[in-house]
């Protein structure tokens, strides 16, 4: 899901931000009309050595999704549409994901095509909810699993782990809190390997 290391490459700030921007005002454009969308999600993440931001937006049984990873080297985009099959293993509800995905290589200036697969449940407790997150995507054979443990009082538990076969591979350890009646959530969290700290936040409608 992340990240090609190049030493040649170089982003300042002031790109870093018009990038940053450009996220937020296409979340927007997902946000625009509510009674079209299913849902939207646009996440921001922020440290001093790198820049994530990811946006999905639903419409019916498609899912649009981009997400841009900026780092010290370079960066690179990723977009994929993708066609959700919902099931039920046993008693528990699973929404499974498939599509064409694209990336965009700064490292090199070059594009590569693949297959995204997700899957991921949603699961009510009683106090709050459950949701698992598997994402497996042919380019670069990457690779994102993540379970979030949300509590009813807005703070949420998220542990993940991501990689792929280009030598890149992390946990991370995040403290989510979504305000009440509200979309919005700030986050805090640990890049355990990369010894990174970083904040941001999400808007979720789903």
């Amino acid at each position: 899901m992340e990240r090609r290391q190049d030493a040649r490459a170089r982003t300042g700030p002031r790109r870093q931000g018009r990038v940053a921007a450009g996220l937020v005002l296409v979340a927007g454009l997902g946000f625009a009309g509510p009674a079209l969308a299913d849902g939207s999600f646009f996440q921001l993440d922020l440290s001093d050595k790198s820049t994530t931001g990811v946006l999905a937006v639903e419409r019916g049984s498609l899912q649009f999704g981009l997400n841009r990873s900026k780092w010290n080297g370079g960066f690179h985009w990723t977009g994929r549409v993708t066609w959700k099959f919902p099931v039920k293993v046993g008693s528990v509800p699973v929404t499974f994901r498939a599509g064409p995905a694209v990336q965009y290589n700064h490292e090199d200036s070059s594009w590569d095509g693949g297959a995204a697969v997700v899957a991921e449940s949603y699961n009510p407790t009683s106090w709050g909810s459950l949701y698992l997150l598997a994402d497996f995507s042919t380019i670069d054979a990457s690779y994102f699993v993540m379970s979030q443990f949300n509590h009813k009082s807005g703070f949420s538990l998220e542990l993940a782990a991501m990689g792929n076969n280009d030598g890149y591979d992390d946990k991370t350890v995040a403290i989510d809190y979504r305000f009440r009646d509200s979309p919005v959530s700030l986050r805090v969290g640990r890049k355990i390997r990369a010894r990174e700290t970083f904040i941001g936040f999400s808007i979720n409608t789903f």
